[in-house]
């Protein structure tokens, strides 16, 4: 059996606040052991969730270790193999051998989701990569099944999965809007969907055990659920087996996917960890989902805002503990009612939370949008960027004021929930992928600009002093690349023709003024 956890560090090593752990567990009959069996577990741990690929090599590693008893020695063959791994290159599909058997994977490609006249929609140019992910794990792990039926695509990706390890992380030259309006970034959603892989199984309704007409009789549920991972409601998943309950946990988060959640979650939570009666003997903590499999955590189940119960000793149900302010769409049922699959039904939910959350985050786009460049004079380039607009709450709510489209909920609870939303860790894991990867992008765009300069234009309305003005003001911005990045040939290269330019063009005008 391998399934997941997570351990919460004391003392977080480089901001991180957990490690992730995948295991490997056997259980023997030994009657030499009092207990009548002998447990063994091999454990891997990684600072990255990368769920399904650390699966398939715990599943590798795990029997082999236990069945020959020389896990140092496995362990460095495995680490040797794994070093002569090809390069990922996305859209290449790579053979990953280990200890004797072989994983064929798909690096993912960006796929560009297209409006209906076949243009790329300026503001929703999302990039289907949860899609191409969650193909990766299937290959490494499992071959693709049979279906009797196409399971239907949804905005953002149907299942977001984390990539493989070693994958690439696309950058901000996959948000580029591609009709013919100038380039600008494309709202934080994408942004998001590229930047932060959102933890997730291939599928978590096929592991709640029930039949498909008992989850469609609890699908609106799962709108409760998804209110309370935004405003950040404490969630319960009670199963049988740690794989089960892991696999759903992973799911349930990954519903307001591309956001990242920001709470505490535990996939598999034993009674024995040590923030076992933090978490169920005190006061139930904000911000958090958990899945145990132990029959003595039902009597505190009654203090926790949802509660989802597995399939299997009792059937599956959703209980929710207050009042969610998110009404299911009745629309969205009625489509999920006429899927005959789980895999399909599942499909149909994340298709429609999905465009529930493009429009939640549609306030946050101001501040993840970076300067108009298309509006900055080019002489403007040769500056440092200006920083992104700081976040403010207040600023933000007064922002909500339409009514929501997709949403059914009043005006007043549609501000409600931003309200709520403002204070949860979600939130500011949000704005932490903003703060992480807005600096870096912005100067990866200037140094694309200052390479295409057109020094003759800049050179326009100036006279020969005006351009040896900008002379110096590039020499100034040549020798900060020359001190903090010296190899970057290209830029330097162009900065210095620029330099050349401007120099022969202020010495004609100078000697024209004689």
């Amino acid at each position: 059996m391998s399934f997941l956890f997570r351990l919460r560090l004391t003392n977080p090593n480089r901001g991180r606040p957990a490690l992730f752990g995948t295991t490997f567990y056997r259980q023997q009959p030994d009657p030499t052991n009092p207990r009548g069996h002998r447990q063994s577990a091999i454990v891997i741990l990684s600072e990255t969730l990368h769920c399904d690929a650390a699966r398939h090599m715990s599943t590798i590693i795990g029997p082999a270790a236990l069945e020959h008893g020389c896990l140092e020695q496995i362990l460095e063959e495995a680490y040797r193999v794994s070093a002569t791994w090809p390069e990922p290159i996305p859209g290449d599909v790579v053979l990953l051998p280990l200890l004797g058997e072989a994983a064929s994977v798909a690096i993912p490609r960006p796929v560009t989701q297209t409006s209906g006249r076949g243009k790329v929609h300026p503001s929703k140019q999302m990039h289907d990569l949860g899609e191409a992910y969650a193909e990766c794990s299937r290959r490494a792990v499992d071959p693709p099944p049979r279906r009797r039926h196409r399971r239907s695509r949804s905005v953002h990706g149907i299942i977001p999965t984390c990539p493989i390890p070693g994958a690439p992380v696309p950058a901000f030259s996959f948000l580029f809007s591609a009709g013919d309006a100038p380039p600008s970034l494309t709202s934080p959603i994408s942004t998001l969907q590229q930047r932060h892989g959102v933890t997730g199984m291939d599928s978590f309704m096929g592991h709640l055990h029930a039949k498909v007409s008992r989850v469609k009789a609890h699908l609106a549920g799962i709108w409760a659920v998804f209110e309370a991972l935004l405003v950040g409601k404490p969630i319960l998943v009670i199963g049988q087996t740690p794989p089960d309950v892991g696999a759903v946990v992973l799911g349930l988060i990954s519903l307001i996917a591309p956001a990242p959640y920001g709470g505490d979650y535990r996939p598999y939570l034993p009674i024995y960890d040590k923030d076992f009666d933090s978490i169920f003997q005190t006061m139930v903590p904000a911000s958090t989902v958990v899945g145990v499999t132990n029959p003595l955590c039902e009597r505190w189940a009654g203090s926790w805002p949802v509660v989802v119960r597995l399939g299997g000793d009792t059937k599956f149900r959703i209980d929710v503990n207050f009042s969610p302010a998110i009404q299911p769409d009745p629309a969205a049922i009625k489509d999920a009612g006429k899927c005959r699959g789980l895999d399909d039904v599942e499909s149909v939910v994340r298709h429609h939370l999905a465009v529930l959350m493009d429009e939640f985050l549609e306030p946050f786009d101001r501040y993840f949008r970076p300067p108009a460049l298309n509006a900055l004079a080019p002489e403007a380039f040769l500056e440092s960027p200006d920083a992104p607009e700081p976040f403010n709450a207040a600023e933000l709510l007064a922002s909500v004021k339409k009514k929501p489209t997709m949403f059914r909920m009043k005006k007043k609870e549609w501000r409600g929930l931003y309200s709520a939303f403002v204070d949860t860790p979600t939130c500011a894991a949000l704005l932490e992928v903003r703060d992480a990867i807005t600096p870096h992008e912005l100067r990866t765009l200037y140094r694309t600009a200052r390479i295409n300069l057109n020094a003759a234009s800049m050179a326009d309305g100036r006279d020969g002093l005006g351009c040896f003005s900008l002379v110096n003001q590039i020499k100034r911005l040549l020798d900060k690349v020359s001190r903090v990045a010296p190899g970057d040939y290209e830029l330097l290269s162009a900065l210095n023709q620029h330099v050349r330019t401007l120099a022969d063009i202020a010495e004609t005008r100078i000697a024209g003024d004689r």
